[in-house]
């Protein structure tokens, strides 16, 4: 990104802001210091979408991270001058996806980082998720040493499938749920949107 940035071959516009999205974000430490390090690299963030089975019933440590993470990309945006990051939180990997969607909310993705988390299917979710969600020539970066499903490809009707990482969630219907940050901080919320 240093040298994309450098050389002035961006794919995304410089002044709205990068898109990103990390998928396995857990309590959020490795996502604000990569968000810092892009922003240091002189690159705005226009968005960041969470995304971790976690925040489906976030615990209390949670949803303190949730909001810690929040407060800091409006402190850090306000210190550069540069426009609100918006911050979109997903329970579930079916609810990204269909806000990644060419009409959804979190469409046009940037940059996907696949943090540590890890489940049987991981490969196949984190390929579907990313041909779905990347704008053209995002960046699709994988951050596990786990090779086991790298030799699985994309199959016919692997987008009819349920995801792996979401095997155990119960059947929703309708467009994703996206809520205030104060809904999604009562106990018991679903996935968010704080602005």
């Amino acid at each position: 990104l240093r040298q994309a940035v450098k050389t002035g071959s961006l794919w995304w516009d410089q002044q709205h802001g990068l898109r990103y999205a990390s998928l396995g974000s857990g309590e959020l430490l490795f996502d604000l210091e990569l968000l810092e390090r892009l922003r240091f690299a002189g690159i705005p963030i226009a968005q960041a979408c969470l995304i971790d089975r976690c925040y489906r019933s976030p615990s209390a440590n949670t949803r303190r991270a949730l909001r810690e993470f929040a407060d800091w990309q409006r402190c850090a945006t306000q210190r550069l001058r540069h426009e609100a990051v918006e911050v979109l939180v997903f329970g579930s990997l079916k609810d990204y996806f269909r806000a990644a969607d060419k009409d959804g909310p979190a469409v046009g993705c940037h940059l996907l980082v696949h943090c540590d988390a890890y489940w049987p299917g991981a490969f196949e979710d984190c390929e579907r998720l990313a041909t779905q969600a990347l704008a053209p020539g995002g960046l699709l970066a994988r951050l596990s040493d786990r090779e086991e499903d790298e030799k699985t490809s994309l199959k016919g009707g692997a987008f009819f499938r349920q995801f792996h990482g979401d095997a155990d969630e119960l059947a929703a219907s309708g467009a994703p749920r996206l809520q205030s940050l104060e809904e999604a901080l009562d106990a018991g919320s679903r996935p968010f949107l704080v602005s």
